[in-house]
C-alpha cells in the first residue's frame, strides 16, 4: 500500500536531471494493460487511460501489507513502473 504522486507530461519536462530519475512514465504500463481501474465500466476505464498515458508517476510504498498486518512497519521504498516486457 502506498501512495503515488501524478504529473503531467509537460510538468515532468520542467523538473531537473536528478529529480526525473525519480519519476516513471505511465507510457509502457498502460499500453500494456498492465495498469488496471478494477471496477470501472470498459467506457470509463478507457477515458481515464486516456489520460492517463501521457503522465509520470512517482511512487512510495509505505505498507507490506503481506507482511505486517496491523501496522505500517519498515523503511518506505520508492517504487518504480515498468517500462518494457521482459523475455522469458
Amino acid at each position: 500500500m502506498g501512495v503515488e504522486y501524478i504529473i503531467s507530461e509537460r510538468l515532468f519536462k520542467t523538473l531537473p536531471p536528478e529529480e526525473k530519475k525519480l519519476w516513471h512514465s505511465h507510457q509502457y504500463e498502460v499500453k500494456s494493460g498492465s495498469l488496471v481501474a478494477p471496477g470501472l465500466p470498459q467506457v470509463a476505464d478507457k477515458a481515464l487511460m486516456s489520460k492517463i498515458v501521457n503522465t509520470y508517476g512517482k511512487t512510495w510504498h509505505t505498507w507490506h501489507t503481506d507482511r505486517d498486518k496491523t501496522l505500517p512497519m519498515g523503511i518506505p521504498a520508492l517504487m518504480m513502473g515498468f517500462y518494457w516486457r521482459r523475455a522469458a
